[in-house]
């Protein structure tokens, strides 16, 4: 036990076990407060009756109701041996004030009327010889309104002049709190401050009468400013035939419910969901998302810190699964750009607004371990929208993923196979014109064999209306092969024809005469050098064919409109 503390409080978990949780609301609904006061105490069980009082700094004076008064108790301390009678002075009353109050929320208690509340009770004498405090009774007409009389400040609204409600709105419009609740927790760690526990909201919402189904909203026609940000833990299975893909998410939201403003100096942490239950959360949604879940294992996976000045950060952990529209006119060479939107589902953009974290790091944070397959996020940036729906309008944002696709396995297993197959079908020219059977099986097999490696890199993509960039490539290098195809069977025909004249010619050498032998040696001689003219013409054609093409692919087809094709390929499903 600190000696500088003022309040020791009570571990309920036991009661927890043994009861349950209804059984600690039912004790801590009828407590101001969820402790024990050591001023009360420590004059019966510390040396000499001193009181440890809090440091300066937290502590102020309130005027009492009815002034100091003495009392004598005649008590068996457990420490010290027979009865022990000590005369004791009525301890003053002090109120815990909200340490290192933000200069917003200082400006916005300036503008109210703020009047303390005092918790003292008037000390009766009782038939004993010690004088206790006794509760003060309540009003019956109090009691029926549901006014409250415990608390440390109590605001009234209708005190305060219009002027002053037009000052407070404005203060609450360029509320900065809120951008900087991530540095306060980061701030929490580093210097060690533990929260307290859940079961302290209990008593505060008896005194509020809370009630979740409620916007924490104090003006009329005030606007809920949340902000959001998200942390990015891992994206995978990136699917192009469904286009679709997987995240793991933490979901973090920042808002000001005033109605759970508490005088503890540290703030409360929930972690368990029956009493999520019990507090007003905004209500977004993932509204590109196919498939949502949150993390259950081995429980809701979540955390909610409530602030004294009435701050809340929720975060909790989701598994998404967005679809990302893709535009695969340059696929394998694309760049795609994915969206994930969160709006609001039930609160209009008049009620709920939605706003990012001001600074980058804190609105959207990538696991710097997130690794894609093929693609990989080189640049991600944030935007606000607004969704329009036929009860209203939404307020909605828009976190944007920029991806590039790795050509490391087109290349291994797209380019380099088929150009090995169109450097293969060279061969063909390079063969002796008697060799027909090598000719002819060279180009039908490398023929085969991009049929073959085109269908199988087809088979991982959507089936769209326009032309892709890989379908370019595919096609011409089969227009290519099969090019080669036709000029060694052309030069195949030119070579058996020339072999059948000068066959005829041996034959029928008698019977022809010298003009007619003449000619057909000629067409002989002419279907022969033709036949190898083509080769020759071709062994030097079919590199700078491949060469200029591949100028082409790279700086026209690659580097050209992306959405052209798009466009061409509607207009021609239009005709």
């Amino acid at each position: 036990m600190s000696l500088g503390q003022k309040y020791v409080f009570l571990d309920y978990s036991m009661i927890e076990e043994l009861y349950g949780i209804e059984k600690v609301e039912e004790i801590l609904m009828h407590h101001s407060y969820v402790g024990v006061n050591l001023e009360q105490i420590c004059p019966l069980i510390a040396h000499g009756g001193q009181r440890f009082l809090p440091p300066p700094a937290v502590r102020r004076p309130i005027p009492a109701i009815h002034p100091p008064s003495t009392f004598t108790t005649t008590t068996k301390s457990p420490f010290l041996s027979g009865s022990t009678t000590i005369k004791q002075q009525q301890p003053p009353h002090y109120q815990i004030i909200i340490p290192n109050l933000s200069e917003d929320d200082q400006k916005i208690i300036d503008v109210l009327t703020v009047t303390d509340m005092p918790t003292d009770a008037p000390f009766t004498e009782t038939t004993t010889t010690e004088k206790v405090a006794a509760p003060k009774k309540k009003d019956k007409k109090d009691e029926k309104e549901g006014s409250i009389k415990i608390g440390h400040i109590g605001i009234d609204l209708a005190s305060i002049d219009s002027k002053k409600l037009a000052r407070l709105e404005k203060l609450q419009e360029q509320d900065t709190v809120l951008e900087n609740i991530l540095r306060r927790l980061e701030y929490m760690a580093q210097q060690g401050i533990k929260p307290f526990a859940s079961t302290f909201l209990l008593p505060l919402m008896k005194r509020v009468k809370y009630d979740p189904r409620s916007p924490p909203t104090m003006l009329e026609n005030q606007t809920i400013k949340v902000m959001v940000g998200i942390h990015v833990q891992s994206i995978s299975n990136f699917e192009l035939t469904t286009m679709d893909y997987d995240m793991d998410v933490w979901l973090r939201m920042a808002w000001r419910d005033p109605r759970l403003a508490h005088g503890l100096s540290a703030p409360i942490l929930i972690s368990e969901e029956t009493f999520l239950k019990r507090v007003w959360r905004p209500d977004p949604f993932f509204s590109n998302s196919k498939h949502s879940l949150f993390h259950r294992v081995t429980f809701l996976n979540f955390y909610m810190y409530i602030f004294p000045n009435g701050e809340l950060f929720f975060e909790t952990r989701l598994y998404l699964k967005p679809k990302c529209v893709l535009t695969l006119c340059k696929y394998p060479h694309d760049s795609q750009v994915c969206f994930l939107r969160i709006s609001s589902i039930a609160f209009t953009n008049d009620l709920v607004q939605f706003h990012w974290f001001p600074k980058r790091y804190d609105a959207i944070r990538l696991n710097k371990n997130v690794q894609l397959p093929e693609l990989y996020i080189h640049n991600f940036s944030q935007a606000t929208c607004l969704t329009h729906r036929k009860t209203g309008n939404f307020t909605c944002l828009e976190a944007q993923f920029n991806m590039k696709r790795n050509l490391g396995y087109h290349l291994a297993q797209t380019y380099i196979p088929t150009a090995t197959c169109v450097l293969f079908s060279w061969i063909s020219v390079w063969l002796p014109e008697e060799f027909v059977e090598g000719r002819i099986f060279v180009a039908l097999t490398v023929f085969l064999t991009l049929s073959a490696e085109s269908n199988a890199a087809k088979e991982t993509l959507p089936k769209v209306s326009y032309i892709k960039a890989i379908d370019v490539w595919f096609g011409f290098t089969a227009t290519f092969i099969f090019f080669t195809m036709v000029q060694a069977l052309v030069v195949i025909s030119l070579e058996h024809r020339s072999k059948i004249i000068r066959k005829h010619i041996e034959e029928r050498a008698e019977s022809l005469t010298v003009y007619e032998v003449t000619k057909l040696a000629k067409r002989s001689a002419w279907c022969h050098r033709y036949g190898r003219g083509l080769d020759s013409f071709f062994k030097i054609m079919y590199p700078l064919i491949f060469v200029i093409f591949l100028i082409i692919y790279r700086f026209v087809i690659i580097e050209g409109d992306e959405n052209k094709c798009i466009r061409e390929g509607y207009r021609h499903s239009e005709l």
